[in-house]
């Protein structure tokens, strides 16, 4: 039986289990405080929750938000920097640090473990946010599998593989409610129902800059390389030929596509075909999940992470309300036709500045991007920005988006440099900071100084 009905998670899955081999004293001992606080949650009958504006911390604040909800205390969210909570609430906080408080708080941020008298600090090496707010909440309420699905979907978006560290146990128990299956699966787009050359077409990590949507020039693409792929081709044809060849070289030929046309020498065909976590297709419409997800978690990952320059409140909906997000994918696939057409030439020469071991590569375009947050996932996967300390801005006249995605990913203190910046004039904007500047003086005082 599923566990959107009861505990099902054996005791070998369970927090406490976890870190009785893979941590410290201290972490322990912060676990029994963070439980007796969550414990206190119930006397009080509320709680607030205050969320960073990054992916995975807007999915555990809203894992933790409905689960919440669904064992009758009242939970709001409050996410940074639109809102934030009074001084007096109990609080969880989810990737922000907190300072000192009148009201009891749960802090979950990277960090040492730390527990005192009003305050918890929680954090796992090897984890996510969202892994880490699942296994909390199981230790005390039932966790709906359609909320824990999306820790999934989180550990991709922060560039982790959800068959290791504690998300590989979120994994095993949507295993035993027969929820996912680990399978060979594709990063591919669509893969299970599109011909392939419109899958690679419209796939946007990884990113085939100068096929990006063009399906005829990836069908092209395969005739010159001697392959017999055509425009009716899916990879379900090419799996069921009884000789297989095809399939391996099709990757083949991809991964060295990649390697010769991107910044990135580390290309690998664990970037297309990966040993990874599908979905049970017969559990689609019982759970009422979203369609995409039967194509794969980690591309799913990516036409999710586009909701975020819709709003911020748009991911943090996504955990309950995800079978509507029919815009989503619509979102994704603009910026995909816009990404072919703008990246190329952005990419040939950005405006880059420099100090202090920090770098801001300035991208220019001719129009505002449909989704910044997926479009600079698309430029780090062609090479640009994977170091930490470098940033990566869209300029589009005289305005330039700044992605909450880039400030994570690239290490930078995301609370303190967004505070400084809405002090400093700027504003946000989907999942972007914005500001009028036509010289970069701006971005050079906030990023650089």
């Amino acid at each position: 039986m599923s566990n959107s009905t009861q505990r099902s998670s054996s005791p070998a899955l369970s927090l406490e289990n976890f870190l009785r081999s893979s941590e410290d004293e201290k972490t322990r001992e912060a676990l029994n405080a963070a439980l007796s606080l969550i414990d206190s949650f119930k006397d009080y009958g509320y709680v607030r929750i205050a969320s960073s504006p990054a992916f995975e911390d807007l999915v555990a604040a809203s894992q933790l938000q409905q689960t919440l909800e669904n064992n009758d205390i009242k939970a709001i969210m409050d996410i940074f920097p639109l809102k934030e909570p009074d001084d007096d609430s109990p609080l969880v906080s989810i990737g922000l640090k907190t300072g000192r408080r009148k009201g009891p708080t749960l802090e979950i941020v990277p960090g040492p473990a730390l527990a005192t008298e009003n305050k918890v600090s929680f954090w796992i090496r090897g984890a996510n946010s969202s892994s880490i707010i699942i296994k909390l909440l199981e230790e005390r309420f039932v966790v709906r599998d359609e909320y824990k699905v999306f820790t999934i979907i989180a550990s991709y978006v922060a560039e982790e593989n959800p068959l290791e560290g504690l998300t590989s146990l979120v994994v095993e128990s949507l295993k035993l409610s027969n929820i996912v299956k680990e399978d060979i699966t594709f990063s591919l787009y669509k893969w299970k129902s599109l011909p392939v050359c419109y899958s690679v077409a419209y796939t946007a990590v990884p990113y085939f800059v100068g096929l990006t949507a063009f399906p005829e020039k990836v069908c092209n693409f395969f005739k010159e390389n001697k392959l017999e792929i055509d425009e009716s081709t899916t990879i379900k044809d090419l799996m069921q030929r009884s000789d297989s060849d095809t399939l391996v070289e099709m990757i083949k030929s991809l991964i060295t596509y990649l390697t010769e046309v991107t910044r990135r020498a580390d290309r690998d065909p664990s970037e297309i075909l990966d040993r990874g976590v599908e979905l049970n297709e017969d559990v689609l419409k019982e759970r009422r999940l979203p369609k995409i997800l039967v194509h794969g978690f980690k591309q799913a990952s990516f036409v999710f992470l586009s909701v975020s320059d819709l709003s911020l409140y748009h991911v943090a909906a996504l955990p309950a309300l995800s079978y509507y997000f029919y815009r989503a994918e619509e979102l994704y696939l603009k910026n995909v036709r816009y990404a072919s057409r703008e990246l190329p030439n952005a990419l040939l020469a950005p405006k880059v500045m420099s100090h202090g071991g920090r770098k801001v590569s300035v991208l220019s375009l001719d129009e505002r991007p449909p989704a910044p947050t997926l479009l600079y996932r698309m430029v780090r996967d062609f090479g640009m920005a994977r170091e930490p300390g470098h940033l990566v801005v869209f300029k589009v006249g005289k305005i330039n988006y700044l992605p909450f995605d880039a400030l994570r990913r690239s290490g930078a203190d995301m609370e303190r440099t967004v505070k400084r910046a809405l002090e400093e004039g700027w504003k946000v904007e989907g999942g972007s900071l914005v500001v009028e500047d036509e010289k970069g003086e701006r971005i050079r005082k906030l990023l650089l100084s």
